[in-house]
């Protein structure tokens, strides 16, 4: 598993919502270093727990976000949470030990998400909005 390695180019101008970012890359930077380093089943389930948790938060304070700037994309963009936070709690609840394929599913999954949607996806809040609202 490669690291994802944060870069300020991804920042989409709000602080909360990059610190929010660059705090998924980490969490899912210290899954696969555990998984990796052969770590224990019962501390990889508690890193994928507190980071489903964080997703939730995040995407709540970025929805709230989208709503204060009246981001013309909001509804589509919840709606890729939604299918995305579904996705993750599914894997989450199907997460044997050692069970290789699943915890694949769970990387490619964040993987997806992390390079394709807060990379590309998110960048269209600013594009489509210049506007700062922090929270």
């Amino acid at each position: 598993m490669q690291n994802l390695v944060w870069h300020d180019s991804y920042s989409i101008g709000n602080e909360q919502i990059d610190k929010h970012h660059r705090l998924l890359f980490g969490l899912y930077n210290i899954l696969c270093n555990n998984v990796a380093q052969g770590g224990d089943c019962k501390i990889t389930k508690y890193i994928i727990n507190a980071l489903v948790k964080y997703l939730n938060q995040h995407c709540e304070v970025e929805e709230k976000y989208m709503r204060d700037i009246g981001y013309n994309g909001i509804h589509g963009h919840i709606a890729e949470h939604q299918i995305f936070k579904q996705k993750v709690m599914e894997l989450q609840c199907r997460f044997i030990d050692n069970d290789v394929k699943q915890y694949q599913e769970l990387v490619d999954l964040l993987v997806y998400w992390l390079t394709n949607h807060v990379i590309l996806e998110d960048k269209n809040i600013i594009a489509d909005n210049n506007t700062e609202v922090t929270g």
